[in-house]
């Protein structure tokens, strides 16, 4: 049985992780920081990027953009300039 080292190696696991730790900051941030509501259509956008991932990652291993961290960083990113952009309006 493989260990929890070869899991979190698995690409599929750190986009989701990454996606996880987004629905988390939302979370909280809606809890501690008095904002208005942001568009649900906008709050869709890193689970939109861990979708676009998962397609691209069956037809494209090996290309030089399927690296995982661009994807997180995408992720978290995204979720950062959301929660940002709740808290300006």
């Amino acid at each position: 049985m493989p260990d929890l080292k070869e899991y979190l190696r698995s690409p599929y696991i750190q986009i989701a992780i990454a996606a996880g730790v987004s629905i988390l900051a939302f979370a909280t941030s809606s809890v501690w920081l008095p904002m208005k509501p942001l568009d649900p259509l906008l709050l869709t956008i890193p689970p939109l990027i861990e979708v676009i991932h998962g397609a691209l990652y069956k037809k494209r291993k090996d290309a030089w953009y399927m690296r995982t961290w661009y994807w997180v960083c995408a992720i978290l990113v995204s979720t950062a300039f959301l929660i940002l952009l709740r808290a300006l309006r």
